[in-house]
């Protein structure tokens, strides 16, 4: 009976691992949901690792260990790209911004709200004209 628990060593968190590992894989494959991929991704890897020592230890299969080892670490690896990417994006976008005000001298957005400004005014004026002298509306 003892040999039985040897063999089945690390199996149940090996299981839990795959399972939590497809998860991570799956997630991970999501546009713009992939880095949430990463939390479920390196439980897997811990579970996994755990499993894999106690089937080491406990002279227990790996086969299905080392598969939820290695699908934890792809869906984790994908899932820090996407991590990585978003932050990359995020930071241009800063820096691009930034750049401008340093190259222009100037926020193009400030420009923009200026220029809205402007012609808001313009539209105010008009209105207060065609109120004056409502016979131009019908000429």
């Amino acid at each position: 009976m003892a040999k039985v628990q040897k063999q089945n060593a690390g199996l149940d968190l090996g299981t839990a691992g795959l399972v939590i590992g497809i998860i991570a894989l799956l997630v991970s494959f999501i546009p713009g949901l992939g880095a949430l991929g990463i939390i479920p991704g390196i439980i897997a890897v811990i579970l996994s690792l755990v499993a894999l020592v106690q089937a080491i230890k406990g002279h227990g299969a790996k086969k299905l260990i080392i598969i939820a080892l290695v699908i934890s670490v792809l869906g984790t690896v994908i899932a820090g790209v996407w991590s990585a990417k978003m932050v990359s994006v995020a930071t241009d976008e800063q820096k691009t911004d930034h750049n401008d005000i340093i190259t222009n001298g100037k926020d193009d957005d400030a420009d923009t709200t200026q220029k809205n400004v402007e012609n808001m005014k313009k539209l105010e004026n008009r209105l207060e004209n065609l109120e004056k002298n409502p016979d131009t509306l019908k000429k």
